[in-house]
């Protein structure tokens, strides 16, 4: 273990000498080490080097003996190159992965997450870098996997439908990339989904009415997705959402009454649409709501009374509409109004 860490750093800059104690001489070593712990058997289990201003080239293949680390964090750095196409071979026990926040580039090779990793990873995050090209097939084949975050990058092509084998999946990010075609009806399967994040991308189609199935979902952000159509009823099935950010896409239709089944919902951000019709009167049964971005609509007509029982809402914003009538008087009563 002393020896594949010592070539690590070895392949690096350290301005910061965050890395300088790394010393053979160390009696405790490498257990003592900035950032390395160690089981009972003093096996090297988690490398931890986050914000380090570290540069070089990545190269994993001086760690390929550290056949115990289970964790692996390399985020917020300046490092370079492309991903190890033996990472799965190489480390096999890895749960955790975090590179994001580097400098990375290229597409993400296929054989990456071969092998005993399909049965041990549990979280992959490599947002903020240049990744490019589509998503590996295998990707969708680790079963074990909890939270991925691949937002930040300049990744395209289709998001297969076999995202839905990853059932036990509760974080999913994938913001800001290059993705098209449509948004897969599979992601309906993920039943332990709490947080879905597709936002800047360029898909194609509504929003599957399968996504009502995500009950555990409470974060749900598809700003600047290029999405069309209506709303499916079906998402007053999103029992648990606190935050919904529809900004910036092509929805139209009247806002289905079932978002008044929403009644842990917080947040509801959707300008910049084309939703016609009145304000639903059953949003005021969301007795959380804080935030409501309606603004710049086609909605019409008069605020329905029943929105007077929401007292929470510290911001209303609806211009850009054509709605008509008088201010009504109970928007005195929401002492919470910015």
């Amino acid at each position: 273990d002393i020896s594949s860490l010592l070539s690590f750093r070895n392949n690096l800059k350290d301005p910061s000498n965050s890395l300088l104690h790394w010393s053979i001489s160390d009696p405790s070593s490498p257990c003592s080490w900035t950032g390395v712990s160690c089981d009972e058997q003093n096996r090297v289990i988690s490398l931890s080097l986050p914000s380090l201003s570290l540069q070089g080239n990545l190269s994993l293949d001086h760690l390929c003996d550290l056949k115990y680390l289970q964790h692996l964090d390399l985020h917020d750095n300046l490092l370079h190159g492309s991903l190890p196409p033996k990472m799965g071979s190489s480390l096999p026990s890895l749960q955790s992965l975090d590179l994001s926040f580097n400098l990375i580039s290229g597409p993400i090779p296929p054989p990456s997450f071969n092998g005993k990793l399909q049965k041990s990873l549990s979280s992959i995050a490599l947002s903020g870098n240049s990744l490019s090209g589509p998503l590996p097939a295998e990707l969708w084949e680790i079963s074990s996997l909890i939270a991925m975050d691949f937002s930040s990058n300049k990744l395209s092509g289709g998001l297969s439908p076999e995202v839905g084998n990853l059932t036990s999946l509760e974080y999913l990010d994938l913001d800001n990339n290059e993705f098209t075609g449509p948004v897969p009806r599979e992601l309906g399967n993920l039943k332990s989904l709490t947080d879905l994040s597709l936002g800047q991308n360029s898909f194609t189609g509504s929003l599957p009415r399968e996504i009502g199935g995500l009950t555990n979902l409470t974060n749900l952000y598809m700003a600047s997705c290029q999405l069309t159509g209506q709303l499916p009823p079906e998402i007053g099935g999103l029992g648990s959402l606190v935050k919904i950010d529809f900004t910036h896409n092509y929805l139209s239709g009247p806002i289905p009454g079932s978002i008044g089944d929403l009644t842990s919902l917080a947040s509801l951000i959707m300008p910049y649409n084309l939703f016609n019709g009145s304000v639903p009167a059953q949003l005021g049964q969301c007795d959380s709501l804080r935030i409501v971005e309606l603004s710049f609509n086609k909605l019409t007509g008069e605020l329905p009374d029943h929105l007077s029982r929401l007292r929470s809402v510290a911001s209303l914003s609806l211009e850009g509409n054509q709605l008509s009538g008088p201010i009504p008087g109970w928007l005195g009563n929401w002492q919470m109004l910015n």
